[in-house]
């Protein structure tokens, strides 16, 4: 490790933005993405620390297979090939734990991130990207309930998402089936209440579908759309209010824990259960209370956005993966810090990428590496990574919202 810190060293002196190699848990995506960063962006510093090797007594013993990764062209390729999508994996992570995400976000996503593959990411051979799209839709099929289907359908920002993956198979069920087993889990066996609400719903549809990309409340939270729009549709309106505030993680529970470390510290290590739980309730408690209306301020991140753009679902005129320059996710590490934008790389389909899976034909996938659902935390460094954003996630403006794709020209790069 001294030697390959030495060569970095040296590289960086000769003026080469070479970062240290930094690992992370290969169980959660962002830390896999980011350890594959670190890797290529610190490429020549590991190949000078191998040649170095050859020639000190004694060697270091390093495995033939890492040498050979290292060395040969072949996996330094692949890695930079499955980069993009590695990083927009690992920030649909993020955005599915940011906080006040609606519960909507975990069907969006997933649906949208299966979507993306059929036109998306022509870099990938095309049975990689069969494989990942039977991996995200193994994973679904994991988690599936029928109120994430309501919610999805409930939320009008993900209405061309919806409409272009209603055929998709999550093991054998579509949203549409998911969505009415919601609804009939909700009303019980009250058929009155079950008829107004499909009513309700058939004319929230065809209301929303009409609606103009952008339009008012689209790009905040669903629930503030309901607060201003949905008087129109009485019945259903509280069962959107109530379903759409339910969070789509367990992220906060884990935030409440970091509270509770806090009051009960190797130095109050005597403080008594109840006086330790009394006091993160009063901490958490008085955070929440101090913040602003969380619905209300809530915006659309930046890879939710992104998304869209390259299933064409934006404006005419929109560059894919450039709307979501400016997002942020801990995925990038070393070199790559220093690029304006973390994801992108997909090519439209006729640009020389198959279609893999569209919306119009869903299959029953098999089972194999599912999302993970976790955020990364980097373990402790001398030197952490870089991460860009202040955050799991950054969330869109209202007024960047509405005006982002517009200003993101073909072939144009937004910078930070």
């Amino acid at each position: 490790m001294a030697m390959l810190s030495a060569n970095v060293q040296q590289l960086r002196t000769a003026g080469e933005r070479v970062p240290y190699l930094q690992t992370y848990s290969r169980t959660r995506w962002v830390g896999e993405t980011a350890s594959i960063a670190s890797v290529v962006g610190s490429i020549g510093a590991l190949r000078r620390t191998l040649s170095d090797n050859i020639h000190i007594r004694p060697r270091v013993a390093i495995p033939a297979a890492v040498t050979a990764a290292v060395n040969e062209p072949g996996p330094l390729a692949e890695m930079g090939r499955a980069l993009p999508f590695l990083k927009m994996l690992s920030k649909c992570v993020a955005t599915i734990e940011a906080d006040s995400a609606p519960l909507s976000t975990v069907a969006g996503v997933f649906c949208a991130l299966r979507l993306c593959l059929s036109s998306c990411f022509s870099d990938l051979p095309v049975a990689t990207r069969t494989a990942i799209q039977a991996s995200i839709a193994a994973r679904y099929s994991l988690i599936h309930d029928p109120m994430l289907a309501l919610a999805f359908y409930l939320d009008p920002f993900w209405v061309g998402v919806r409409m272009r993956g209603a055929a998709l198979e999550w093991s054998g069920k579509t949203f549409i089936f998911l969505r009415e087993a919601g609804l009939d889990c909700w009303a019980g066996d009250d058929v009155e209440y079950r008829a107004r609400l499909s009513a309700d719903l058939a004319s929230f549809l065809a209301h929303v579908e009409s609606l103009p990309f952008g339009s008012d409340g689209v790009g905040g939270h669903p629930c503030h759309w309901w607060r201003l729009h949905g008087e129109a549709f009485s019945t259903l309106r509280p069962l959107a209010m109530r379903i759409l505030l339910l969070p789509p993680s367990a992220a906060g529970g884990e935030r409440s824990f970091k509270v509770f470390n806090r009051a009960l510290t190797r130095l109050r290590n005597r403080l008594s259960p109840t006086k330790a739980d009394m006091q993160t309730r009063i901490a958490f408690n008085s955070a929440q209370m101090d913040r602003a209306d969380v619905v209300r301020a809530y915006r659309r991140t930046h890879l939710e956005l992104d998304l869209l753009v390259k299933l064409g679902l934006t404006p005419v005129g929109a560059a894919a993966g450039e709307a979501a320059a400016a997002g942020g996710v801990a995925a990038a590490a070393g070199a790559l810090a220093g690029e304006a934008e973390v994801d992108g790389g997909g090519a439209a389909a006729g640009d020389g990428g198959a279609v893999v899976e569209g919306g119009g034909d869903g299959e029953n996938e098999g089972i194999a590496l599912g999302m993970q659902a976790d955020a990364e935390t980097p373990a402790e460094e001398e030197e952490p990574p870089v991460v860009e954003g202040d955050g799991a996630i950054e969330n869109l403006g209202t007024e960047e919202f509405d005006t982002v794709v517009h200003n993101a020209g073909p072939g144009g790069r937004r910078r930070r």
